[in-house]
């Protein structure tokens, strides 16, 4: 049996989808912790670790969605992490658009916010 592309991802969204729901338990822990109205949050990407990447973009694109702006980093120093930071516009149901820069490293975000570590465990 051949499976095109859109029926891949339909199954792969199906068998990972407490894994999927996880991760949004995680990183909503991470933002209400240390969000602080301005500025950006920081978190680990050990997180997204246990997740597949087609998995990991379905996540951050429902973000997006819901009013911010993923940017992914990588860092020697202090580890890979996405920065979440509210988006000026306000949330839109249209899908969002997906570029190559998002796994790229970002610019730092203006403000210093703390980094997020240790929320494997939830």
């Amino acid at each position: 049996m051949v499976v095109g592309p859109k029926e891949l991802k339909e199954i792969i969204e199906t068998e990972d989808l407490p894994k999927m729901e996880l991760l949004e338990k995680r990183i909503d822990a991470c933002l209400k912790d240390t969000f602080t109205g301005q500025g950006g949050v920081y978190v680990g990407s050990q997180l997204f670790s246990d997740v597949r990447p087609l998995l990991i973009n379905t996540v951050l694109d429902k973000y997006r969605a819901a009013g911010w702006d993923v940017k992914y980093e990588g860092g020697q120093r202090d580890g890979d992490c996405y920065i979440f930071t509210p988006n000026a516009s306000p949330p839109v149901e249209a899908k969002t658009k997906r570029t190559t820069r998002d796994h790229e490293c970002a610019a730092r975000v203006e403000y210093a916010p703390r980094f997020v570590e240790g929320y494997l465990d939830r």
